[in-house]
């Protein structure tokens, strides 16, 4: 998913991000069985300046 999409509106958005398409550190296999905790880390591109707010809400990992 191109969450940089989601940007471009301020409307709430349910996205799923399916562990089939993480990528492991450094480039390495992605083990969801090894999963204990996780982070959010937004981003600006270069010397931007950015005044916005995000909210995460419901996160959970379900298996399909």
């Amino acid at each position: 998913m191109e969450l940089s999409k989601l940007a471009a509106t301020r409307e709430a958005q349910v996205i799923t991000l399916p562990f089939a398409d993480f990528k492991g550190k450094n480039g390495g296999t992605f083990d969801a069985s090894a999963v204990n905790h996780f982070g959010i880390y937004c981003n600006t591109i270069g010397d931007a300046t950015v005044d916005s707010v995000i909210y995460f809400d419901s996160i959970k990992a379900v298996k399909q």
